[in-house]
């Protein structure tokens, strides 16, 4: 499957929020679980949000992770 990262921001000095990704190629209810992670930085820009530590249930296979963008902006 595939999995995509979701694109995520904050304001400067705010607390970061929930990262989460999704797949459309799950079936059923079946989900993704862990979560994605960020690079480490508070200043005002750009950062890369990759995979981490998401996984599918056992009868999936993550063949793709397209990474996310979090931004931090100005107060």
């Amino acid at each position: 499957i595939s999995v995509v990262v979701d694109d995520a921001s904050k304001q400067y000095g705010e607390s970061d929020p929930e990262l989460t990704a999704h797949s459309d190629d799950l079936v059923f209810d079946d989900t993704l679980t862990g979560s994605p992670t960020r690079d480490a930085g508070e200043a005002v820009g750009a950062y890369p949000i990759t995979g981490g530590s998401i996984s599918a249930e056992p009868n999936y296979s993550i063949d793709s992770v397209t990474s996310g963008e979090f931004t931090i902006t100005t107060r």
